[in-house]
């Protein structure tokens, strides 16, 4: 999705082009004709994993066609990035830590603020923070992340209160792995290995 992107437009807005284009799917098939899809998958990562699972709980509460599963690449689940890996894995993640670093040395309440202020929304909301929402009823959904990185922790809270709300969500974790390592295949065996379990996950979902 060619969505709308910070600093140029809010964050919501990225959200909203999310579901645009998830109502344009339902009734476009694969080869751009007017054939319901049949079925239906979404994949982000980063940003657009967090805009994933934003879709996956908007989808739920909708009276339109489920996701049949869902991937989410190293997504931010909670947006007050108050987890503790934001702050633990600073040296450990050449990605986010020169950018975010020194920002998540500011007190929990004053970066809070200042996330609320940068995104044009309130942080804890639901609509930019998956975890801060109820996460029952949700689709199949496969989360992929390095223990490295700043946002690991954000997939795994968001895992355990899933799952603990039954919805089959699964995690997938690799060691000292870069932010988004799955770019780097085929170069990276690694990232070949998240690439197929990713296909072993929608496949058995088909």
């Amino acid at each position: 999705i060619d969505y709308r992107m910070l600093p140029e437009y809010k964050v919501l807005a990225s959200h909203e082009d999310a579901r645009t284009a998830y109502r344009w799917m339902l009734n476009n098939g694969p080869a751009g004709n007017t054939d319901p899809a049949a079925k239906v998958y979404v994949a982000g990562d980063s940003a657009g994993a967090n805009m994933t699972l934003v879709l996956a709980a908007w989808v739920r509460d909708q009276r339109v066609k489920k996701i049949d599963a869902a991937i989410a690449m190293a997504p931010l689940t909670d947006a007050t990035m108050q987890s503790p890996s934001f702050r633990r894995n600073v040296p450990t993640d050449p990605f986010l830590g020169p950018s975010l670093g020194k920002l998540v040395r500011m007190p929990s309440f004053a970066l809070s603020l200042f996330s609320s202020f940068g995104m044009g929304t309130n942080s804890t909301s639901p609509t930019v923070s998956p975890l801060l929402g109820p996460l029952d009823s949700l689709p199949p959904i496969l989360l992929q992340v390095s223990n490295a990185e700043m946002l690991y922790d954000d997939s795994v809270r968001y895992c355990n209160k899933a799952q603990a709300s039954g919805s089959p969500v699964e995690l997938q974790a690799w060691p000292t792995l870069v932010h988004i390592f799955q770019a780097f295949g085929p170069d990276l065996p690694e990232a070949k290995d998240a690439l197929q379990l990713q296909a072993e996950f929608l496949n058995a979902h088909n």
